[in-house]
């Protein structure tokens, strides 16, 4: 519904809309169809992929069910139950990016091997030769870095109907003014998305495939689910997250991905929501306000009243210590400043491959094996990998095939479980699937809870509404006898509205590109070849008004309110969309509005007024915070009408909050 008539289209996109027809009628048209069934695993109330709206009932159907729709519907079945799953071929991409990376890596290290054989050369060879070899290596390093270059700059030629940033300099595309915001990209994504209006636009660096920025909501679904299999990860992004990711979940496409998937589902039952998560979740809660209470009572009797602490590397220790009894059914201690080690090296290594990922390939492999700072980055994968191999191998050795079916985590899930061919995982495939699920778990939500806690700290007339809701849920739970329960965080309708807003103005994944297998044209008329990367930008999305209304880099939770639903997922992809969307989705609601509620039920908080208003890391594969992160200073919250206190407060101030 949403794709471009052919007509409409420019000359010289007719052209290759002509071209990709057939391939879309053999190829896109059976991947529609089956995009459009609902999967679900036997026995659970979660799916494989969301339900699209023209569906009233839920259509339970299997692979085999699926291949008999297809010869229903005139389409050729997959051969095998899970081919359909498998992306198109990426030889071109593959070679693509093999070719610029070899030249690239050869002229960065064509001195160190050179080196004794001109050591030789100046021993052996006379006089007037040796005087003329350098200036012939450079003559040559030269032509080869031209010839490079053109072949880069004509294999990434784009549409000149699609919008792209000048290009003065030929030859090396947009590379010279984006590194000049090399520290912020999401500034430089955002000037020319509103400069072009939210439509789809272009941009080339040297050495690195074409890049589609796509804005439209009609666009996001189509890469994220009409045609999802032709949009994967990319050989760039799987070798830069080899090392730290493996064969796990977020570095795989096809059959791989859709076996971890369909056992990840399982965890995320309503019945493990209401029990096993919950409990984990409360019990977490109750030391994270443990520990900021004994903070805000040191620090009653300094001048402010208020004490600072840092938000960012407790929520990040919260976290840590949830996903690991949800995930792997053990309490990493973070919190109680327990497996340091882990915890230091689980931080620099994520610090270091997000500063890595955007780096050219020779650069990158430089500060990989030459520096101080890779030398470090290889130490911690090695303690990071021995904490969670020695983690695996004692759930094997020391439980029963009945104690791993009745602990209900994830960890436990796979060695219950077998691979295609009927083996079990090996301890290299579940160490994958650990570390995927902790960087899942962890990252995401910690970075969301710090970026609503500054929000909430610097827009007081919200933080009143969100602490009145949260206390009155408390006094409600108090009265009862217990803690805050399932269907009490449900009803947290404020603070669901306030996340939301929050994720929306600061998605945990700003930016997030897809590599283009094969030749395809998009919904709005553009044509992508394979080999370039489409890359929707949900930070951008947010700050764009033709989608958000005349001001939408303001914070403002009441957007969310009418009718309690959430936006689109294409409008609004924070947790992606299409048989891709985020499983723990529901999870991270559920312990962000358990953790706000329990602070804001019982702490006040502010600016800090000796620490810097914290910076967004714009060239980061997350939404991470520069420096020190979050410090706020706090206060305790001593009645139940402390949001009463916190309102006079806020009326008597003659500043309003920005």
């Amino acid at each position: 519904m949403y794709r471009a008539r052919a007509e409409t289209l420019p000359l010289h996109a007719r052209a290759h809309h002509s071209h990709c027809s057939l391939q879309r009628l053999t190829r896109c048209t059976y991947l529609r169809h089956i995009s459009q069934l609902h999967f679900s695993s036997t026995g659970t109330t979660n799916t494989l992929s969301e339900k699209p709206p023209t569906y009233s009932k839920r259509c339970t159907v299997s692979i085999d069910t699926m291949a008999t729709s297809a010869t229903t519907a005139g389409l050729q079945p997959p051969k095998k139950s899970t081919e359909y799953m498998l992306p198109p071929s990426s030889k071109n991409n593959d070679n693509y990016n093999m070719t610029i990376s070899l030249i690239l890596n050869l002229l960065f290290l064509a001195l160190v091997p050179l080196l004794p054989v001109y050591i030789w050369i100046l021993m052996h060879v006379p006089t007037r030769v040796v005087t003329a070899l350098p200036g012939f290596v450079v003559a040559s390093a030269t032509l080869l870095l031209v010839l490079a270059l053109a072949y880069d700059s004509f294999s990434g030629r784009a549409p000149g109907h699609v919008p792209s940033p000048p290009s003065p300099i030929p030859l090396i595309g947009q590379s010279k003014e984006l590194h000049g915001y090399r520290n912020r990209a999401l500034e430089w994504l955002t000037m020319y998305s509103r400069r072009f209006g939210g439509k789809t636009w272009t941009f080339k660096v040297m050495f690195r495939p074409r890049v589609y920025v796509i804005l439209s909501p009609e666009n996001v679904e189509y890469i994220l689910k009409t045609n999802f299999t032709n949009y994967g990860k990319g050989p760039m992004f799987r070798s830069r997250m080899k090392e730290l990711l493996g064969e796990g979940i977020f570095n795989v496409d096809g059959s791989r991905w859709y076996e971890q998937r369909k056992i990840s589902s399982h965890l995320f039952t309503h019945r493990n929501f209401k029990q096993r998560m919950l409990n984990t979740i409360n019990k977490d809660v109750h030391a994270l306000v443990n520990i900021v209470g004994q903070a805000a009572d040191k620090a009653k009797g300094n001048t402010s009243g208020a004490a600072e602490v840092n938000f960012s590397r407790l929520f990040a220790r919260y976290t840590l210590d949830a996903i690991g009894e949800i995930a792997f059914g053990k309490n990493i201690g973070a919190l109680k400043g327990e497996s340091v080690d882990f915890v230091t090296s689980f931080d620099y290594i994520q610090s270091f491959l997000n500063d890595l990922v955007l780096k050219p390939p020779g650069y990158a492999f430089y500060c990989r094996h030459f520096t101080p700072e890779g030398k470090r980055y290889t130490e911690c994968l090695a303690t990071l990998n021995t904490y969670v191999r020695r983690m695996v191998a004692t759930a094997k050795d020391e439980t029963t095939s009945e104690e791993l079916a009745a602990r209900g985590d994830l960890l436990a899930l796979f060695m219950t479980r077998t691979d295609s061919d009927g083996k079990p995982f090996t301890e290299e495939y579940l160490r994958d699937i650990v570390v995927n699920m902790t960087i899942a778990g962890r990252d995401t939500t910690a970075y969301a809870l710090a970026w609503a806690l500054y929000l909430l700290a610097t827009h007081r007339e919200v933080q009143i509404k969100a602490c009145a809701e949260a206390q009155a849920a408390y006094a409600i739970a108090e009265d009862e006898g217990k803690d805050l329960g399932y269907e009490a965080i449900d009803r947290l309708t404020y603070l669901d509205a306030v996340f939301t807003e929050v994720l929306r103005l600061y998605p945990s994944v700003p930016k997030n590109p897809k590599c283009v297998y094969q030749d395809d044209v998009l919904p709005d008329g553009t044509p992508v070849r394979a080999g370039s990367y489409v890359m929707y930008v949900p930070y951008v999305m947010a700050r764009l008004p033709e989608l958000w209304g005349p001001e939408p880099e303001k914070f403002d939770p009441e957007r969310h309110l009418q009718g309690r639903h959430r936006p689109s997922p294409y409008l609004w992809p924070a947790f992606q969309a299409g048989p891709r969307t985020c499983l723990g989705q529901k999870l991270a609601y559920m312990e962000a509005k358990a953790v706000l509620c329990a602070l804001l039920a019982n702490f006040e908080f502010s600016r800090s007024a000796s620490v810097a208003t914290p910076r967004l890391v714009q060239n980061a594969l997350t939404t991470s915070m520069e420096g020190e992160g979050l410090v706020l200073a706090v206060k305790r919250i001593n009645s139940r009408g402390g949001d009463e206190l916190m309102l006079n407060r806020a009326m008597n101030e003659k500043e309003v909050p920005q």
